[in-house]
């Protein structure tokens, strides 16, 4: 993000950006979110939402990022004008939950983490890896991810039209209630607690049956990540979301419980919790006024701690002398698990994962004024190391991917002599 110069040259960060962050604000910032202030929603917000999922937002019962929340974010985004800036622009702000009529216990944390301008499947590994970084650091190791996608504006037309359909089939055996609101919204199907529908739910149409191209190469890209993060996962085909500011990719982050296979397919269980729950909004900036749309995946966290976690504020965010360049498929797919181990050794980097050109992310290291960048490309991540080079001299060393931390660390304490 643009920063200004005060007279005597120092980088001056735009007012938006908070400087005191907590422990779960400096994780998302290692992935690369910038801590900002919380945006406010407003009246027109909430009527804007309203009209999008015909209904007033808090007579919708759902955990899933709220469509009043994230037209309060496009608009702010606007406001600051982030759209000059490189994309995509990731932000994390505690969500305004109190502006929402929901109650929020003491011990309770909301988050929210924003990627807008990329439609690359990786923003949502990014998404994901942050999250359960988070968790993990607040006690909530063991957790599993339920998944699913809607796919593109036609796969979601698609897929609605077979609802319907679906829904007409058995729609004598249904109560007049629940045939109303099947009309409203066919994707109720998966989302009505009632035991007729229950019944014939396993006989419902799934969303991934009606893919096209595109979404299912954009899908089995995020879950090619999950298995490289040694994340596990179960394919849910509840997980429908909301059909008009819904699309592509939905996950929910869960506590998983005892004896579930990993990268399974069904629903939860009702024991187990939900801490996270995310999705993109690829078509959400154009039906609220903007000029095109904006590929944008948000991720929203709303748990309590299961461990003791540091209390202090940072007041100094942790200023990166490495800039972690990748490019590759299998570099992109092992470039988190690098970032993460970075981070257990906290040694934050810049990145862009997002972009696959060398150059481009070369270039960039150089503008941040970067003493050092971190390669890897293909033969790199085949061979499990990375070059370590010092941009000033043009030197450079290979080094073994586990002896990386400890390497960069070394390389910090000089720097910082």
């Amino acid at each position: 993000m643009s920063s200004g110069k005060t007279k005597s040259g120092l980088v001056r960060e735009p007012a938006y950006i908070l400087k005191d962050i907590d422990k779960a604000a400096e994780i998302a910032l290692f992935y690369g979110f910038q801590p900002v202030k919380t945006p406010k929603i407003e009246k027109s917000d909430i009527d804007q939402a309203a009209d999008i999922i015909s209904s007033r937002p808090d007579s919708i019962k759902t955990a899933f990022p709220r469509a009043e929340e994230k037209i309060s974010l496009l608009r702010t985004f606007s406001t600051w004008n982030l759209q000059t800036e490189p994309q995509p622009v990731m932000v994390q702000y505690k969500r305004p939950v109190s502006q929402l009529s929901i109650k929020r216990a003491a011990d309770e944390n909301h988050y929210s983490l924003d990627m807008l301008g990329s439609a690359d499947s990786v923003s949502e590994a990014i998404a994901i890896r942050t999250a359960v970084a988070i968790l993990a650091d607040h006690g909530h190791d063991k957790i599993i991810v339920d998944i699913n996608s809607l796919g593109d504006k036609y796969s979601v037309m698609q897929f609605e039209k077979e609802l319907v359909n679906f829904s007409k089939k058995y729609s004598s055996s249904f109560t007049p209630e629940v045939k109303a609101q099947l009309k409203k919204d066919p994707f109720d199907v998966w989302r009505i607690d009632n035991e007729k529908l229950r019944e014939v739910r396993e006989k419902a149409p799934q969303a991934l049956s009606y893919l096209s191209e595109n979404g299912v190469e954009q899908f089995g890209r995020v879950l090619e990540y999950l298995e490289t993060l040694n994340i596990p996962y179960r394919i849910n085909h509840s997980l429908v979301g909301h059909k008009n500011y819904c699309s592509h990719t939905i996950f929910e982050i869960r506590s998983a419980a005892e004896n579930i296979p990993e990268n399974a397919t069904g629903s939860g269980s009702p024991t187990e919790e939900t801490f996270a729950i995310g999705t993109r909004h690829n078509y959400l900036a154009k039906r609220i006024g903007f000029k095109r749309d904006m590929p944008m995946v948000s991720v929203n966290l709303n748990f309590k701690k299961a461990a003791p976690v540091p209390k202090l504020f940072f007041k100094n965010k942790p200023q990166p002398k490495f800039f972690f360049i990748q490019f590759g498929s299998i570099a992109k797919l092992k470039s988190l698990s690098v970032i993460e181990s970075l981070r257990q050794a906290r040694i934050p980097v810049h990145h862009q994962l997002n972009s696959d050109k060398f150059i481009g992310q070369l270039a960039a290291a150089e503008s941040l004024k970067m003493p050092f960048v971190i390669i890897m490309g293909q033969k790199e991540a085949l061979e499990n190391t990375a070059v370590v080079r010092h941009i000033p001299s043009r030197s450079q060393e290979v080094v073994l991917l586990p002896d990386l931390p400890h390497y960069l660390s070394k390389l910090n304490t000089t720097l910082l002599a």
